[in-house]
């Protein structure tokens, strides 16, 4: 049976998204099925991209609250929702060409920025399956855009929610795949602490918010441990963090300040961690459920509103706690430190909720889709 050819269409925004993709791609690749993927953003005009990535970026770093309330207000058909989906819809015109060259069976989109533009092409005769991988627990307004045939989301729950916002959706068109991630995080045999203790702290691709707060407090917890900070982009958090670190009294824990750290390096850094001190994006959450990885999530770290149902999920699965404040932080940390045992339950719990294999599922459902019939091999649930 001849493979379906697959399109991915995403964006760069923040990390997460395009690790989404690569998860989907190669997994595509290692069953020789014919796939392209693009970052819409590069493709349109450059103003639309300063616009667009640079002012979600400033936005999410320096007025995380006046992010939330655009979050919000966009979440609900108003003149947000609109101005955004005619913004899309026109500067994405340059999709038109790739999508017709390429002639797809099916586009998946893991942003969605392109949706709008999707729409526009299939009402002018093309014909090709539109599958949705929202990278978020809460499937915002923006994910159901542009009529999708399908929809990959990370949870029951997100199921649910999905559900009250689409009646229309039927079960056959939506299944709890998980979040798509680099095989690297995944989980290798029994985990054995180190000596010290390994605290990883990373605020995101973006390096946004109090991280030099949460890097000094991490270093004065009265806890023998070692702390890797990662800035990401954020060439100003990196450059923050080493001045702080190299300013610690005498005693404090030893601090480790990165920048970008490519892909496999961070999940080998997560994998290995004793802890993890982040906000819960949506890939980052995914990614430390599948190394098993303690999450302590510093709410003052998080983007409000995709974030916050993050938090929450990981909360209520047991794989996560909050922190609300550097206190807070200091005390959460020093009791986990000390507990091996509420450690060892944290991860359990991660593994459990885990899947590790989004994306396997992912393509088995865009084979069934394409052929009428289950995989071969179909993999489990998790």
């Amino acid at each position: 049976m001849k493979h379906p050819r697959v399109l991915i269409v995403s964006a760069s925004v923040g990390n997460g998204h395009m690790s989404a993709t690569r998860a989907i791609h190669e997994e595509c690749e290692r069953r020789g099925v014919p796939v392209k993927s693009i970052d819409m953003i590069e493709f349109t005009p450059r103003a639309f991209q300063g616009w667009y990535r640079g002012g979600y970026e400033r936005a999410v770093k320096d007025t995380p609250k006046l992010w939330g309330f655009l979050y919000a207000l966009s979440d609900v058909r108003g003149p947000i929702f609109s101005l955004q989906d005619w913004l899309d819809r026109t500067f994405c015109f340059r999709l038109d060409p790739i999508v017709r060259e390429f002639d797809p069976d099916v586009v998946v989109c893991t942003h969605s920025l392109p949706q709008p533009r999707l729409l526009r092409l299939k009402r002018q005769g093309l014909r090709f399956r539109m599958t949705i991988v929202v990278t978020d627990m809460h499937p915002h307004k923006m994910w159901l855009r542009g009529e999708p045939d399908d929809f990959a989301v990370p949870s029951d729950w997100s199921i649910a929610r999905l559900k009250e916002r689409m009646p229309e959706l039927t079960d056959d068109r939506v299944a709890a795949t998980g979040i798509p991630i680099h095989r690297g995080f995944v989980a290798i045999g029994e985990f054995a602490d180190q000596d010290p203790p390994l605290v990883v702290l990373t605020s995101g691709g973006i390096g946004g918010g109090p991280i030099v707060e949460a890097m000094e407090a991490l270093s004065s917890v009265p806890e023998r441990c070692r702390i890797v900070a990662v800035a990401g982009r954020n060439e100003r958090a990196r450059q923050d963090l080493e001045r702080h670190a190299a300013a610690l009294p005498a005693g404090r824990n030893p601090v480790e300040v990165r920048g970008h750290v490519p892909l496999d390096q961070m999940a080998e850094l997560v994998r290995g961690c004793t802890l993890m001190v982040a906000k819960s994006g949506g890939l980052t959450s995914s990614e430390a459920l599948a190394a098993g990885a303690p999450f302590v999530v510093y709410l003052p770290l998080l983007i409000p509103g995709q974030e916050e149902q993050n938090a929450e999920f990981l909360k209520e699965s047991g794989a996560g706690v909050h922190a609300a404040n550097r206190d807070e932080l200091v005390a959460t940390v020093m009791r986990l430190l000390r507990s091996p045992e509420e450690r060892r339950a944290m991860r359990s719990k991660a593994l459990l909720v885990a899947k590790p294999n989004a994306a396997a599922r992912i393509v088995d459902g865009l084979l069934e889709h394409h052929t009428g019939n289950p995989p071969t091999n179909p993999i489990s649930n998790q």
